[in-house]
């Protein structure tokens, strides 16, 4: 196991018959949050994780204090339903991977960079022609491996170009290039209203 008494298996099958170690899906997570944490200290922002395990897991935050190397951050265990949504809406930036909550901030319009690497770490074939699309940003509609907010590379120019977008980029600006791309990824449906109708339409009582 990746983690002291964790439970994740020595290799995971992610797309048909391609696969990686935990160490190798993890470290991902790992590079993206030290360079981050890093770009953070040396621009005088505050950092904050959100993790996804509770407080009973100590494991993880001692993941991210050894990838994010003495940078002063702060990790939050996962608690309630709400936590991490209340954190990231409080955010100047969120940044993810392949979180759902870095998708539904997006198009709830905050500010988020996309650091979505993993398809150049897991396979057969990986390194800079590495190509496992479903892990890219918006896979399968939105196409392109890189875009104002989002990349498909983990390094640390990537990262920090990214973010420094995201985060700099004017009010106009950000609307422009996320109004076409963010109900492509996920549609934002106050109260579910378009679930709910569609359900009444085929006789359910709700």
């Amino acid at each position: 196991d990746f983690f002291p008494d964790g439970r994740s298996p020595a290799r995971l099958t992610v797309v048909d018959s391609d696969g990686g170690t935990a160490e190798t899906f993890l470290a991902v997570v790992g590079r993206v949050a030290g360079s981050v944490a890093r770009w953070c200290a040396a621009h005088g922002h505050d950092f904050t994780i959100i993790g996804r395990r509770t407080s009973a897991f100590p494991h993880e935050r001692k993941f991210f204090d050894a990838w994010c190397g003495g940078t002063n951050h702060t990790f939050v265990p996962k608690g309630g339903e709400t936590l991490s949504y209340e954190i990231a809406h409080d955010a100047a930036l969120v940044v993810c991977i392949d979180s759902t909550v870095g998708y539904e901030m997006l198009d709830r319009g905050k500010r988020v960079a996309f650091v979505s690497a993993r398809g150049k770490h897991i396979g057969p074939t990986v390194g800079a022609d590495a190509d496992l699309r479903v892990f890219r940003f918006g896979y399968p509609d939105v196409v392109a491996p890189t875009g104002p907010m989002w990349t498909s590379l983990d390094d640390d120019d990537e990262i920090r170009r990214v973010v420094e977008w995201a985060l700099d980029c004017d009010d106009e600006t950000w609307r422009r290039a996320t109004a076409a791309i963010a109900p492509r990824v996920m549609t934002f449906d106050p109260g579910n209203a378009r679930l709910r109708a569609a359900l009444v339409e085929r006789g359910a009582v709700l």
